[in-house]
């Protein structure tokens, strides 16, 4: 749990301020209810904690890659 707010108005709020932030919500729920809230609020992926730690940097590199200037 985040203090003050959740990681969803955490999104929200990143996302109306800087809509081309990336943001990667890396959470602990299994419940799918909460990747969709996730995506819907802006974030482009949705990670959780007991996936494998061979997920995460493929999708940031994936991520990154999106991001050069071509």
């Amino acid at each position: 749990q985040m203090p003050r707010m959740s990681g969803v108005l955490a999104t929200k709020k990143i996302h109306a301020q800087t809509p081309d932030t990336q943001i990667v919500m890396l959470s602990g729920s299994d419940v799918i209810s909460h990747e969709r809230e996730s995506t819907d609020a802006g974030a482009v992926a949705y990670v959780r904690k007991s996936s494998t730690v061979t997920e995460l940097p493929p999708l940031l590199e994936d991520l990154r890659r999106e991001q050069r200037p071509a």
